[in-house]
């Protein structure tokens, strides 16, 4: 079986989240032999740096190194512990005052 892309499986994710909703998708996780899985793996880091196909390709035209900093640099700190740059995963509705990726918002004050 061929392995997908990270894009594809985060895609899948999210239209499961989508079609079963929040809660309804945790249990079904924390419920299943995945978490054993999950467990093993969180110890786990990528031997390379993996970023999202859409700016290795930007990246791969331009070849302007810049590209990768700014987008490493943008990413979920969470992710880059594995050597995984994402910033487009979103967890949280924006509400209890968070943004979409469940960080703090700064205060307007």
């Amino acid at each position: 079986m061929e392995r997908s892309s990270f894009d594809v499986f985060k895609s899948n994710i999210c239209h499961l989240v989508k079609d079963q909703g929040e809660l309804e998708f945790i249990k079904q996780i924390l419920c299943s032999k995945e978490v054993e899985g999950f467990n093993k793996l969180r110890s786990c880091k990528l031997d390379k740096v993996l970023y999202p196909s859409s700016v290795t390709m930007l990246y791969s035209l331009s070849k302007d190194p810049s590209i990768l900093e700014q987008y490493y640099n943008a990413s979920i700190p969470e992710f880059k512990r594995f050597n995984i740059v994402e910033n487009e995963i979103e967890w949280n509705n924006g509400e209890n005052g968070q943004d979409k990726q469940g960080r703090k918002k700064a205060s307007s004050d």
